[in-house]
């Protein structure tokens, strides 16, 4: 390189035709033809594991290939995303997300309300070792789980009511915690590909995503 900087690049590939993530109808493979995303980074990812990510090298790729439960506008106000709505009980504690129809990831797998929960739960795991697990901690048993005091992760505040519904259960009252399904960390995971690959998931050769672009290499 003639800079005395290096400059890391990944490729992004777009793989749908709108900007949200695959329905039934556009989940064809990437092609050499397809648009490509470049953008520069002053670093290279620690990781793409968007459980334990936590710098901008990690997050710039990741807010491309996946997405949350809901995204900030440009008004900072919380609007759908991968849940078409949500409801939250009268007394501020309880928070119901319905998620959109024929979501699916990018290898044609339905996306489930199971996947949020997995990803929560991994996320409180201490042994994942997330910088961000406190984030959870106004969920009901979240800290318990995480500190190893409780050992039943069904006793966490966190449910999937059925296929396309998610519900949290918090201690008290949050003003804010609408917002926090917006951050990378809460993005859902696919827990099969991290039993069968551990680390390596979220590698190209491997990694599954739900958002306008798909991860070509890196």
């Amino acid at each position: 390189m003639t800079s005395r900087r290096s400059w890391i690049y990944l490729t992004l590939f777009l793989a749908f035709s709108s900007n949200g993530p695959a329905t039934e109808k556009n989940t064809a493979p990437v092609t050499p033809s397809a648009v490509q995303l470049r953008f520069r980074l002053t670093g290279d990812p620690a990781t793409l594991d968007w459980n334990l990510a936590r710098s901008s090298h990690e997050t710039y790729i990741i807010m491309n290939i996946m997405e949350g439960l809901v995204e900030e506008g440009s008004d900072l106000k919380p609007r759908p995303a991968l849940a078409e709505r949500w409801e939250i009980s009268s007394d501020g504690k309880i928070y119901t997300f319905f998620l959109r129809q024929g979501v699916k990831w990018s290898d044609g797998k339905e996306l489930k309300a199971s996947d949020f929960v997995d990803s929560w739960l991994r996320l409180l795991d201490k042994k994942t070792g997330s910088s961000y697990a406190n984030f959870l901690f106004d969920i009901e048993n979240a800290e318990a789980f995480h500190n190893g005091k409780l050992k039943n992760p069904s006793k966490v505040g966190i449910k999937a009511i059925n296929n396309s519904k998610f519900q949290i259960r918090l201690k008290k009252p949050v003003g804010y915690f609408i917002h926090l399904p917006s951050f990378w960390v809460t993005f859902p995971i696919r827990l099969d590909l991290i039993k069968k690959y551990g680390k390596t998931w979220a590698t190209p050769e491997k990694i599954c995503s739900l958002g306008p672009y798909l991860l070509a290499r890196w």
